[in-house]
């Protein structure tokens, strides 16, 4: 998958052979992957930066943990490191994409701009700490989302992975949306962290990805009252690139736009490694 390269050669040798497979699924079906959920849950991804140099890294994860137990069902994170040994180039890619990161303590939610925000970031994409769960519960209080994502994650015979993303809409997507499917795991120890702390790991770090750095082109701008949906396939991962006992996947859709302040996420959904995530009925 060509693309600006993820700790250049490694990457290339990650992603050489992955293929991908799209299907558009007429309902009603007996899978439960192919049943047009009853709504379109809105569901929270938080995207932020971390750096071992930094001991509000520490911080930062221990408030995400929070976070997540507060709204379980809800907030999606992904963890993405500078500067140090987990690090990648689309670490980098995603700040600059984002509105350039003028601390490494900033993170995003669903890309939404900071409103009614504490330190003067209204307007931003990627907000301080502070403003996160502000962020959150406004993102909460919006109607349902356009669309909902369903996931089946999985090995074949040949023991590489597999990654299926299942799209429910009803209503016309934007033809500038774009699929993103990133690999994370959980539970990484630290080698240099300042203000380390017994137990401390890291959580949430982003891995790999498995679509193009600005995400997949998919078209989902059809549209049915009874429900279209659409199905992309990601096969022939190769799985001893990761620790597959803490790996997990999340997918989403966003409009793509070349103003970074209208990047916004449309719906997001997280599954672990040999797992699955039916369609959020909550």
């Amino acid at each position: 998958m060509a693309k600006k390269l993820l700790l250049p050669f490694l990457l290339a040798l990650i992603l050489i052979g992955c293929q991908k497979q799209e299907d558009i699924i007429i309902t009603p079906s007996n899978n439960p992957f192919e049943v047009m959920p009853e709504r379109f849950q809105q569901n929270i991804l938080l995207e932020h930066f971390s750096d071992e140099a930094q001991s509000v890294t520490v911080e930062n994860s221990l408030f995400v943990d929070q976070l997540k137990s507060k709204y379980p069902s809800r907030l999606i994170v992904a963890n993405f490191h500078q500067n140090d040994f987990l690090a990648t180039s689309y670490s980098s890619f995603l700040g600059t994409s984002l509105g350039g990161l003028l601390s490494i303590s900033k993170g995003a939610i669903n890309r939404n701009i900071g409103k009614q925000t504490l330190a003067q970031e209204d307007g931003q994409v990627l907000l301080s700490p502070q403003n996160w769960e502000g962020a959150i519960l406004q993102a909460l209080q919006k109607p349902d989302a356009p669309l909902s994502i369903s996931l089946e994650t999985g090995t074949e015979a040949n023991d590489v992975g597999f990654v299926k993303v299942y799209i429910a809409h009803k209503t016309p997507i934007s033809p500038t949306a774009k699929l993103v499917v990133y690999l994370l795991e959980d539970n990484i120890q630290p080698i240099f962290q300042n203000g380390n702390q017994i137990g401390f790991s890291h959580q949430n770090v982003f891995k790999n990805l498995l679509t193009e750095y600005e995400g997949d082109s998919i078209d989902l701008t059809g549209s049915s009252e009874k429900g279209l949906i659409h199905k992309s396939t990601f096969t022939n991962i190769d799985l001893n690139n990761y620790n597959v006992a803490n790996l997990k996947v999340i997918a989403f859709v966003y409009e793509n736009h070349a103003d970074f302040k209208q990047k916004q996420i449309l719906n997001s959904q997280e599954a672990n490694f040999y797992g699955v995530h039916y369609w959020d009925i909550d």
